[in-house]
């Protein structure tokens, strides 16, 4: 049994940033539109729980 709670954020007009990560992060930022995320979602490219969970929630209130 698992007990995790997790907190998604939408944020829109963000700005790259020269910051230097933790020294135990690895982090690979890359930018797609949404309507490319949302399909890397529907071809099974995307497979990390939360990142699908969040991408879902999003387009479901686009379309709202």
């Amino acid at each position: 049994m698992l007990d995790e709670t997790a907190v998604l954020y939408t944020a829109e007009g963000l700005r790259p940033a020269d910051v230097e990560p933790d020294p135990t992060e690895f982090i690979e930022v890359r930018a797609f539109p949404f309507a490319n995320a949302l399909e890397m979602v529907e071809r099974g490219e995307i497979m990390d729980g939360m990142s699908i969970v969040a991408i879902l929630h999003a387009a479901r209130r686009r379309s709202a």
